[in-house]
């Protein structure tokens, strides 16, 4: 079902989800599909191409393949919608700030300063967490809030900044 902008924001407010992250979910579901119909295609242009298919065969794939079609072209325009309405929201630096601000404790599970890496699996807990910044001393990386959020949440940096200021 193709929901407008607004009726993502309105679901994601009554069950008290971030909007980024109900429209970020959005955009993944509607790329699994368009990758479907992508893969129904292929197998109906393999049929089309077998000799021992009669006419009325030939016009149900060729039936099949145009509802596809338009099917795709539904997506792809709600797909460029849902990115086109998601851009207009600018990333400012005080929003950026604000999710640097975000207590990192809120997002990852600190004992006494240390937390379990999230790069890696780990048993003891090797990320240092202070100053709102977290360190892993294993494999040497380093992150804030937002790229916490990126890594953790596999979203892109303004969408993890909309997400934190939320």
């Amino acid at each position: 079902m193709i929901q407008t902008i607004e009726q993502i924001r309105s679901k994601a407010i009554d069950f008290n989800m971030p909007i980024d992250w109900a429209i970020h979910k959005k955009k993944e579901y509607v790329k699994e599909r368009l990758q479907g119909i992508e893969a129904q295609k292929r197998i109906l242009s393999k049929y089309l191409i077998k000799p021992t298919l009669n006419k009325a065969e030939r016009e149900l794939i060729f039936l099949a393949l145009t509802d596809i079609k338009k099917w795709e072209s539904d997506l792809l325009r709600y797909h460029k919608l849902l990115n086109s309405k998601y851009r207009e929201n600018k990333i400012t630096d005080d929003m950026i700030r604000i999710a640097k601000e975000y207590p990192i404790e809120k997002l990852v599970d600190v004992q006494k300063g240390k937390s379990l890496c999230i790069n890696h699996k780990d048993t003891n807990p090797s990320m240092d967490c202070r100053k709102n910044f977290a360190h892993c001393y294993v494999c040497d990386e380093t992150w804030d809030t937002i790229d916490i959020v990126m890594k953790t949440q596999g979203m892109e940096f303004g969408e993890a900044v909309r997400y934190l200021n939320e």
